[in-house]
């Protein structure tokens, strides 16, 4: 049993994980794959809002890997992908 427990284990965690987080760009808060005025409006949409940080902070134009936030816009996008700076909050920080 204890091995049948652990096959599955094995099997389903990186699934489970996986479907946990997304990928995000910095700037692209309407996670359209360009930076642009229009990533304002989810900003201003979702500011004082807190989340999951990302493990390494960055604000080069690469993608990076974020637990997916318990709040989504009225659109259904997920709040991870307006934390344009990665620090957990959308602030400030995320309009530049």
């Amino acid at each position: 049993m204890k091995q049948l427990l652990k096959i599955w284990l094995t099997l389903l965690l990186p699934f489970s994980i996986s479907a946990q987080t997304i990928f995000v760009w910095p700037g692209d808060a309407n996670n359209d794959g360009i930076v642009n005025n229009l990533d304002i409006l989810n900003v201003g949409s979702a500011f004082s809002k807190q989340g999951n940080a990302r493990n390494i902070l960055q604000l080069n134009w690469a993608e990076a890997e974020v637990l997916k936030w318990t709040d989504t816009l009225p659109n259904g996008l997920n709040l991870g992908y307006v934390d344009c700076s990665g620090n957990g909050f959308v602030n400030i920080e995320d309009a530049y």
